[in-house]
């Protein structure tokens, strides 16, 4: 049984329930992704009623980021415009049980590094 958490997750601690949610390697939809990692954590009304400075709900601008990172370091792909898939390495990633995966963690993977690298350069 999950237990439901009155607690905003950090983007650290959404990252590996995106890769769970995209585990089947099908193509999943942004707000598909959003709704199915807030259930896996079984997110509290509370927590699913904050929202930022524009308006957006803070836990979907999370998740949103965690897919954008996850992105950058080659573990997900955009199939097409607000689509996802998991990528090979993504699914080594997803296997590893984690419960919090780091932009420090990422740095394992080459795409993240050039992806730090060429921030780092602007």
């Amino acid at each position: 049984m999950k237990t439901r958490t009155n607690e905003m997750p950090t983007i650290d601690q959404f990252r590996p329930v995106v890769l769970r949610v995209l585990s089947d390697g099908k193509e999943h939809a942004v707000r598909d992704i959003v709704e199915q990692v807030a259930s896996e954590l079984a997110l509290s009304d509370h927590v699913r009623s904050q929202r930022i400075a524009s308006g957006q709900l803070r836990y979907a601008n999370r998740i949103n980021w965690a897919c954008s990172g996850l992105t950058q370091a080659g573990l997900i792909e955009r199939s097409r415009r607000g689509y996802y898939r998991i990528t090979a390495n993504g699914a080594e990633v997803e296997g590893r049980g984690l419960g919090v995966y780091t932009e420090k963690d990422m740095l394992e993977w080459p795409a993240w590094q050039d992806y730090q690298d060429e921030i780092a350069s602007r």
